[in-house]
């Protein structure tokens, strides 16, 4: 059996697929670390729709990688220049991390570093440093990321999703790859 996976830039055709992907990392994910209001509550055609307009809109500085084999997507990483945010301001020149997801059933299987492996060498291609936000609770992706040399800088910020009022994020930073 064929276990490799093609990672490729992703196109407006992956958004269904991505988003229901996202859908089921979240509540497999965030299950106890947000309210089941809000998990119960998502919708793959709204996540779809938002999708649709991300892969649409790639460039030089914003990309979509998913992981696909046999017409599969069972993962995907959304990447590039930092963007900034109300709660969560951001200097300029920086690349960042903002959606990384493998179909939970993945995991352990070397699918989430391959992944990571690519996303990391294409911001450290353009960018002199890299940061990524994390909900505080989900230990499993803090002990990712700091395995792979995301180390948690001390930033904190309040997770602005209504519902979600206590839940916070906080920042990794790259410190490059891990010998």
């Amino acid at each position: 059996m064929d276990h490799s996976w093609t990672l490729r830039v992703g196109v407006p055709g992956d958004a269904h697929a991505v988003a229901a992907l996202t859908i089921r990392a979240w509540r497999h994910a965030y299950r106890g670390v947000l309210p089941d209001t809000v998990l119960d509550g998502l919708v793959v055609a709204t996540r779809a729709e938002r999708w649709r307009a991300r892969l649409d809109d790639q460039g030089e500085h914003w990309r979509v990688i998913v992981a696909e084999r046999g017409g599969v997507v069972g993962g995907f990483a959304g990447f590039g220049a930092a963007l900034a945010h109300e709660l969560r301001p951001v200097a300029p020149g920086l690349g960042e991390i903002l959606a990384f997801y493998l179909e939970p059933t993945l995991f352990g299987t070397g699918l989430a570093d391959q992944l990571a492996a690519e996303v990391e060498g294409w911001l450290a291609a353009r960018f002199a440093a890299s940061f990524l936000w994390v909900l505080e609770g989900n230990a499993r992706a803090r002990a990712f990321y700091s395995r792979r040399g995301w180390i948690f800088d001390g930033g904190r910020a309040p997770y602005a999703r209504p519902g979600c009022r206590g839940v916070h994020l906080v920042r990794h930073r790259w410190a490059g790859p891990v010998a």
